[in-house]
């Protein structure tokens, strides 16, 4: 969902997720999902997110910031992304189920009609939907079901790996990677940052313009000394630093120093 179509305020839309305000300590299950909320309509929370600044992911080739927010039902259907993505895990825990792009023809892609649901405080979540549009790299198939491999046969066929981000955790994930994230902390908010980059793309491109316009948008993160120092990053099941984050694989990266303030969280 996104809070500004519906006319809710963000502060709102995160007390539904806040367990301290749940009977004995537990928040009841919350299925609404704040998904892909662009952060450059947030600026002042933009400036609490520090940019890696290890060479690997360069600022230059930045494209889109984006802020994920639910609770311990948020779930969010393998898919891949036209960007290389890191994702960055603020509040509680996340499950993500990786396929590599070779695996495309076991994963069931096609058409998918995207419909959303209407949502509105004090009501909440309208049953009723409404098209939004056509998606093609969706699959269509439901890869966290017990019986997937029974109902899709080919899935079977495919080579997933799984990986586990605790708070504090990054995850890269190169383009075209598909991937399928559920939240692993029951009874707690689940909120992540990440980060879209174009690394991809040949030479600068764009000329001066596309230079002004980079710099206006590193302009707004948090400044460099502002930024705590991390860890390193690791290849996912590889047992030592990776690299390049731009190789052949995921890859996890632990104490990383992408993140924000997460006391607002």
């Amino acid at each position: 969902m996104e809070p500004a179509r519906h006319g809710v305020y963000l502060s709102d839309f995160l007390s539904l997720t806040n367990p301290s305000g749940a009977t004995g300590g537990k928040a009841a299950p919350f299925s609404a999902y704040l998904a892909q909320l662009n952060l450059l309509t947030l600026p002042r929370l933009l400036q609490q997110v520090c940019l890696p600044d290890d060479g690997l992911l360069p600022a230059s080739r930045l494209e889109m910031a984006n802020l994920w927010v639910g609770g311990e039902l948020m779930k969010n259907g393998l898919h891949y992304d036209n960007y290389d993505n890191l994702l960055h895990q603020l509040r509680g825990k996340k499950r993500a189920l990786l396929f590599p792009p070779a695996d495309t023809p076991h994963l069931h892609y096609g058409a998918a009609n995207i419909r959303r649901h209407g949502f509105a405080l004090p009501g909440g979540v309208t049953n009723a939907t409404t098209f939004e549009k056509v998606r093609r790299n969706v699959a269509k198939v439901n890869v966290f079901a017990p019986d997937v491999a029974a109902t899709h046969p080919s899935v079977a066929r495919a080579s997933p790996t799984v990986c586990e981000l605790a708070e504090g955790d990054a995850l890269f994930v190169p383009r075209g990677y598909h991937h399928a994230v559920v939240s692993a902390s029951p009874s707690q908010r689940n909120v992540a940052v990440n980060l879209w980059y174009d690394l991809q793309r040949a030479g600068g491109g764009g000329g001066a313009d596309a230079s002004r316009a980079a710099t206006e948008l590193i302009g707004m993160f948090q400044p460099r000394d502002g930024c705590q120092a991390g860890g390193q990053a690791h290849a996912e099941g590889g047992g030592g630093p990776s690299a390049s984050l731009s190789g052949d694989g995921a890859s996890k990266v632990s104490g990383s120093r992408v993140g924000v303030d997460r006391s607002r969280f």
